[in-house]
């Protein structure tokens, strides 16, 4: 049988013979070998089939498509091989993947068997009825006891080379993905070609970190299972940031890599990786300084191909020092350049790459005109018309210039961005480049403005007019940026290509260090904004300038409110809550309306704010831990907690007396000891926890968060230092808009005097109430992770409050490092108790959020979901995780895994007797425009007036497992929300008058 004609099935079979007891496949600490694998799929093929048939009645034919679901694991794999044996083309769906893209896939493909695992269920059942499809699922886990009685045997060959082996599916630049149909023979022809170059034999482990959802993985799996070799699979927890990419190759001991550049880059290039012989770089345009580094003394293949074409349609086999281009093309692939007229262009022209040849795809799963436009017939060849960039080079390798979608034209000029951003990476400092287009006004061309972003080598910001002066060399002018942002980190997809699309802005990042070249500085403006404040603030507008902090003039939430709406109906500006927050100055939203000045104030520009975070955050960095150590870390016998005269703090209080046997001195702040004694007794009768008072092991400490040694007198402090063994710092000032600095004292200052304790007489271990807004570390996919906070981005929603509270995170975290006993608790949207539903609604985003919309008589319809969390099984969470001794630099987020969909809380409100009706958003917000101070809203209203978001946050993007496993092995399981806890919750809302009826 000719090559051309073979399946990836085929292929695998003949391996298996070749290399039966081989290891397969290695995940974590499980592996498998060619021959058991083998039997597996078999088995689990001969399962589809049946199944199949008893579901539909008909036998399973070739083209037919399965969805994968599962996690990265070894199951994953033997999913995929055993569809292909059952004749069937797979459609791998990623759990981790937004909910909207996987429902859409679903309906799209039309997949009507999924394989997946039981703990999926519950959210794949969402999906099939978004779909309206009628799906049956295949639970490998649950199932696998009547799937291990099927046969071990081969099943008789059911698709053919030219059936479909995949459907993968892509970005698209509609906003909706695209399914890629792509066949047996063009991965058979690509593997055969390429796995015997770069899998040099069946002694080979190769690195498989790419999600089965980018067609890469196909690739590194066939190459692999093809060649006797061993696939090793990285676990969740396994990849980046969970992991350094450094240490898992170096653990891993895997000898060929396939990676995308942004992941090679986080590698050390002094880092020793003796067994790494082969690094194959793909997704995106390959620098320079990466060749440099790696070429030396490993084989350093560039390869590069379209999903449509089947993965790889061009390797180059890269030198240090010599220019990186995208080689030539892999067998039975065909290559050509055209210009607009599809006339092929001279050597060294540029023009838009054609593929044609074995690999190019079937098309669009299911869109015909897409498929159209870009697949058709050339010089009697299919091909796939790229969108990329290309030239042949004099050696007649492919130099790869960048997308057509990067040539435009700014002010009749036509500009190529791959230019620039290779005229950029040539200067020596430059570690990547990209450059983007900003249009201020989308309706007027002549806004277009080019905006470079760069890393550099040194992880430092560089003198951009060095960088412009650099450029010069080799520009026009009119090809040289008017902005250069520093980015300490791109924004990636989950394919770990930079996410261009979410790129910042100038003049709306707090996380990038923003110049200039524009000078237009707006006076009117400056001056009705001066008059605004003015008015609000009662004072004369002689008594503060352009750069005084508006909450230092005795701004407030209230005032923020009134200042935004004001700015919207007498500028009409829309100037955003959180920029504004940045940089309270009326310098900052002239900038921001002007958005043409040529210098920003180096004294309030968001790059100062970052500087300043960075330097608050090393403000403690000198404090350096006891070296004593202390035996009674976990099992303590005098506790000092921070914040019990509040919400949650009040119940830490109640649990710690109930799981420790410790006195707890209680920091409350007053001017004397009846004051401070009133105030814990009043909040103790509140929260109906009466048999707290008079308890002999509670004692209260006199002081202020805000003050040095938290106003703690020096003799009590020079105690606590000798006799405290736990540290519960849960107190802080909440506030939904004040800026970082009015917050700084109470809520970063206050974690520094506490590890100043931490640190005198004896080791203490030290717990952080911190919050979920609070997270500035996430994953390829943009989930939120169990990880510490990054030194090098913001929370997605820096606001003044979730500042503060990542500094003190990054303060501690650092404080971990040096030898501290530190642990961070996330948690998210505190409710109601589960005994009697008392809560502080006055502090809760969501319940002032529904009493506004209650005094509307009005509910926006949205789709959203939010987190509600009973706050005695939050404090019974966080006692229970800081009991448990474990390794320092614990991080939990206690996000609950179960999210209460927003229609069916509102669905519950009204059987509770409440009137409400559902409008669009925009009518609600039409109608929020109009509130005064009686509405409970009003001191949250700029977070509404001008943004396009839903109000209720998404709950699903916050990763929580490791905490979950903890809690479940101490048998704490979250409660679902129900009807009848959030009754509760109302009889209680309604109580205490919060809410009124009628």
């Amino acid at each position: 049988m000719s090559n051309k004609n073979k399946t990836i099935i085929q292929l695998f079979a003949e391996q298996v013979k070749k290399t039966p007891d081989n290891i397969a496949i290695i995940c974590e600490e499980r592996s498998i070998t060619y021959q058991e694998l083998n039997e597996k799929t078999n088995q689990l093929a001969h399962y589809i089939c049946k199944q199949y048939k008893n579901f539909y009645h008909v036998p399973l034919t070739p083209d037919t498509l399965i969805a994968v679901y599962q996690q990265r694991n070894i199951e994953v794999m033997i999913c995929i091989i055993a569809i292909l044996k059952a004749g069937a083309a797979y459609v791998p769906l990623d759990p981790h993947y937004p909910k909207a893209r996987i429902g859409y896939m679903l309906e799209n493909s039309q997949a009507q068997l999924i394989l997946t695992q039981e703990r999926f269920t519950e959210e794949l059942d969402v999906f099939s009825k978004q779909s309206l499809l009628c799906v049956n699922y295949i639970f490998v886990d649950g199932h696998w006891p009547n799937i291990a009685k099927e046969s071990i045997d081969n099943l008789e060959p059911i698709a053919k080379a030219n059936n479909l082996a995949y459907v993968i599916y892509t970005s698209g630049s509609t906003g909706t993905p695209k399914g890629v149909l792509i066949k047996h023979k063009g991965v058979a022809s690509l593997i055969l070609d390429t796995a015997k170059t770069i899998i040099p034999g069946d002694f080979a482990k190769v690195l498989q970190i790419y999600s089965v959802c980018f067609d890469v993985s196909v690739w590194v799996w066939t190459a692999t299972l093809t060649r006797g070799a061993t696939l090793v699979i990285l676990s969740e927890q396994e990849l980046p940031p969970y992991k350094e990419i450094a240490d898992v190759l170096e653990k891993k001991q895997v000898n060929i890599a396939p990676l995308p550049p942004t992941l090679l880059e986080m590698v050390p290039p002094d880092y020793d990786l003796p067994k790494l012989k082969t690094i194959v770089v793909s997704g995106e345009k390959c620098p320079q300084s990466l060749v440099d580094t790696w070429a030396k003394n490993k084989i350093f293949i560039n390869a590069y191909g379209p999903t449509e074409t089947t993965i790889f349609s061009t390797i180059a086999f890269c030198q240090p020092s010599q220019k990186v281009t995208i080689g030539n093309a892999v067998a039975n692939t065909k290559i050509y350049i055209l210009d607009k007229n599809l006339n092929p262009t001279p050597q060294g022209e540029i023009g838009e790459l054609y593929i044609g040849g074995i690999g190019v795809a079937r098309g669009y799963l299911n869109k015909p005109n897409l498929t159209k436009e870009r697949f058709f017939t050339y010089q009697n060849s299919r091909v796939y018309k790229t969108g990329d960039l290309v030239r042949f080079l004099l050696d007649g390798n492919l130099d790869f210039i960048g997308r057509e979608d990067q040539q435009i034209k700014i002010r009749g000029y036509r500009v190529e961005l791959g230019e620039i951003e290779d005229t950029l990476c040539k200067q020596k400092d430059i570690a990547q480049a990209v450059v983007n287009v900003w249009q201020k006004d989308l309706q007027n061309e002549n806004e277009k403005t080019l905006v470079a972003y760069y890393s550099s080598k040194t992880n430092q910001t560089l003198n951009h007019e060095k960088l412009r002066k650099h450029l010069r060399q080799f520009l026009p002018e009119y090809m040289l940026p008017a902005f250069f942002i520093f980015m300490e980190e791109f924004p990636l997809t989950p394919n770990k290509k930079i996410d261009r699309k979410n790129l910042p802005v100038p003049f709306t990042t707090p996380s990038s260090t923003i110049e200039s070249t524009a000078n237009n500085n707006d006076q009117e403006i400056e001056n009705k904004l001066c008059k605004i404040w003015s008015e609000l603030l009662k004072i004369p507008k002689t008594n503060f300038t352009k750069t005084d902090n508006f909450f230092a003039l005795g701004g407030n939430s209230l005032l923020t409110a009134r200042m935004l709406l004001a700015i919207k109906k007498e500028l009409n500006l829309n100037i955003q809550l959180m920029v504004f927050l940045n940089n309270p100055t009326i310098a900052n939203i002239a900038q921001c309306a002007a958005a043409t000045s040529d210098k920003i104030n180096t004294k309030n520009t968001a790059q100062n704010l970052c500087a300043k975070l960075a330097m608050d955050s090393a403000a403690a960095d000198t404090i350096i831990p006891h070296t004593n150590t202390n035996p009674d870390l976990y099992n303590p016998c005098v506790i000092l907690l921070t914040g019990a005269t509040g919400f949650l703090g009040i119940h830490l209080l109640n649990t710690l007396l109930q799981k420790t046997s410790a006195t707890v001195y209680c920091l409350v702040r007053g001017g004397n000891l009846d004051t401070v004694d009133s105030k814990l007794k009043q909040n103790i009768h509140k929260h109906k926890l009466e048999h707290l008072s008079g308890n002999p092991r509670v004692k209260i400490i006199i002081g202020d968060l805000e003050k040095p040694i938290l106003g703690i007198a020096h003799d009590k402090w020079l105690w606590l230092a000798t006799n405290v063994d736990s540290i519960y710092h849960c107190g802080a000032y909440v506030h939904h808009v004040y800026d970082y600095d009015k917050l700084f004292k109470a809520n970063v200052q206050s974690t520094i005097e506490l590890l100043k304790l931490s640190a005198e007489n004896k080791n203490k271990a030290f717990h952080f109430v911190s919050t979920i807004s609070s997270i500035s570390a996430f994953d390829e996919y943009g989930y939120a992770t169990e990880n510490g906070p990054s030194e090098l981005s913001l929370p997605v929603t820096p606001s003044g409050y979730a500042l503060t509270k990542m500094v003190a995170e990054r303060i501690l975290w650092r404080a971990q490092k040096r030898g501290f006993n530190i642990t961070i608790y996330r948690p998210g949207n505190i409710t109601g108790d589960t005994t009697f539903g008392i809560c502080h609604p006055e502090q809760n985003h969501l319940l002032l959020l529904l009493k506004s919309c209650i005094q509307l008589g009005i509910v926006p319809n949205i789709d959203n979901n939010f987190e509600a969390l009973p706050v005695d099984v939050l404090a019974n969470s966080i006692i229970a995780l800081s009991l448990q001794q474990q390794k320092n630099g614990r991080v939990f987020n206690l996000h609950h895994p179960y999210p209460t969909v927003w229609r069916q809380f509102i669905a519950w409100i009204q059987d509770y007797g409440f009137d409400l009706k559902y409008v669009q958003p925009e009518i609600w917000r039409q109608q929020l425009q109009n509130i005064d101070e009686k509405n409970a809203l009003f001191s949250l209203l700029v977070y509404y007036i001008n943004s396009d978001n839903n109000e209720i946050e998404d709950t699903s993007k916050i990763r929580y497992h490791k905490t979950q496993k903890i809690l479940a092995a101490a048998d704490i399981i979250y409660p679902k929300v129900d009807k009848d806890y959030v009754f509760k919750c109302v009889d209680y809302l309604v109580q205490c008058d919060f809410l009124k009826q009628g």
